[in-house]
C-alpha cells in the first residue's frame, strides 16, 4: 500500500470521527432544546395557581361612555398536561342570553410570551392574543372579530392577578375615534379562598413559593367594587 492510499483512508477516518463527533453534539443539543421548551417552567406554575371555581361580574359597553350592560357568570379553570395548560369553561349571560365560553392559555418557552385562545357562544371563530408579564399584570395584543367591519381587528387584554383569590380582566379596542377605549371589565374572586391566601404554608405542593407572593396581610382596599381586596402592589 502506498503513501497516497494511506494518506486518503487516514482522511476518510479522521473526517468520519469528525462527522459522528459533529452529529453526537447536534443530537445532544437537540435534546438539550427540546427538553427546555417541554418542561413546564416558573410561569407555568404560576399560572397554576389560578386552578379552581371563580365568580365573575362583568361589564361589558357596546359604545364608549354609553351604560355597561352588567352580567355574573361562574368560571372554572383547570390545569392540563402537568401545569403547561390552562383550560377555563366559563357559563353565565350576555346581553340578556345564555353565554358560553372556552379557553385555552399557556407560556410559550420558546417565545417566552404567554398565550390565550378563546371561543365562544357569541361567535364562530377564535380571539388569538398572546403577551407579557409586567410585576402582577399580564398584557395581551390580538384581535377578535368585528362583525359590522367583516374582519378581525386589534384588541388588547389586561390581566391584573391582585392576590390568590381575586384577579381581573380589562379588554381595550378602538373607538370611533380610533382611540384605545375600554369594552370590557371582568372582576373575579374564587368560591372557596386558597388558604395559601393568609398562610403560604398551607400552600398546595408546587405552589409555595406563589402562594407566598401573593400572600398579603395588608387590609389596603382598591377602587374595585367587589369585596374588600387587596390594591395590586401592595403585597411584597
Amino acid at each position: 500500500m502506498n503513501l497516497r492510499k494511506l494518506s486518503i483512508i487516514a482522511c476518510v477516518v479522521i473526517c468520519g470521527a469528525l462527522v459522528a463527533h459533529a452529529v453526537q453534539d447536534g443530537m445532544e443539543d437537540m435534546q438539550k432544546k427540546w427538553m427546555d421548551y417541554m418542561t413546564p417552567g416558573k410561569q407555568h406554575q404560576e399560572m397554576a395557581a389560578s386552578a379552581g371555581k371563580w365568580d365573575v361580574k362583568s361589564s361589558f359597553w357596546m359604545m364608549p361612555g354609553g351604560e355597561p350592560m352588567v352580567s355574573s357568570a361562574k368560571s372554572t379553570i383547570e390545569t392540563s398536561m402537568d401545569n403547561r395548560y390552562l383550560i377555563e369553561n366559563f357559563e353565565g349571560t350576555m346581553m340578556g342570553m345564555p353565554y358560553q365560553g372556552m379557553g385555552l392559555f399557556g407560556y410559550d418557552n420558546l417565545t417566552k410570551k404567554y398565550w390565550g385562545t378563546w371561543v365562544d357562544s357569541m361567535g364562530t371563530g377564535p380571539t388569538n392574543m398572546s403577551g407579557t408579564r409586567t410585576g402582577n399584570k399580564v398584557e395581551y395584543h390580538g384581535t377578535m372579530a368585528d362583525v359590522m367591519a367583516g374582519k378581525h381587528v386589534p384588541v388588547r387584554f389586561v390581566q391584573t392577578t391582585i392576590d390568590a383569590d381575586h384577579h381581573t380582566l380589562e379588554m381595550f379596542s378602538k373607538g370611533p375615534d380610533g382611540k384605545s377605549t375600554s369594552a370590557l371589565t371582568a372582576k373575579s374572586w374564587r368560591e372557596e379562598p386558597s388558604p395559601c391566601t393568609s398562610d403560604p404554608s398551607r400552600a398546595k405542593p408546587g405552589l409555595e413559593a406563589e402562594c407566598a407572593r401573593l400572600s398579603c396581610s395588608s387590609s389596603t382596599t382598591s377602587s374595585i367594587d367587589m369585596r374588600s381586596i387587596p390594591i395590586p402592589g401592595a403585597c411584597p
